[in-house]
């Protein structure tokens, strides 16, 4: 079973707001440069801007799976996996904010629409987003008991 990760509307229009905001920006120094000093500084700018673009996005999941073995969470560069042997209990989470001791959620992730909160044997608790929540921790509690 493999579902999308949605965003809070307002996280992801912030968010596009601030990148739009950053490439104009860029734009007018790009205009107004006339001395070879700023030519640098800005390309060095740019350069900054894509390495931090490159962090953030490469950081940010953007799809769940669940498969007979493992929960998932992909990321552009890489994909955290977890066992369900060490997993305790998985629920939809429909808290107004998340707990203070679960992990999963970055200050880059924004607010989950669907989340799920999954609960380890060793008391850890993670929060995943996914397109249905309850479908979602219906299926991976199928897959536990």
């Amino acid at each position: 079973m493999k579902q999308k990760i949605s965003y809070s509307s307002v996280v992801s229009g912030i968010t596009i707001a601030i990148f739009v905001a950053f490439i104009a920006i860029f734009v007018l120094f790009w205009v107004f440069i006339n001395k070879p000093f700023d030519d640098v500084f800005f390309w060095i700018l740019v350069g900054l801007f894509v390495l931090c673009c490159c962090c953030i996005f490469g950081s940010i999941p953007y799809s769940v799976d669940a498969d007979d073995d493992y929960i998932g969470v992909n990321r552009p560069f890489h994909k955290r996996k977890f066992r369900y042997s060490d997993i305790k209990s998985v629920e939809p989470y429909y808290g107004d904010s998340y707990p203070a001791d679960a992990e999963g959620r970055g200050r880059f992730h924004g607010k989950y629409k669907e989340p799920v909160l999954i609960t380890f044997k060793d008391g850890k608790k993670y929060i995943i987003g996914s397109e249905d929540s309850k479908e979602f921790a219906k299926y991976i509690n199928d897959k536990l008991s």
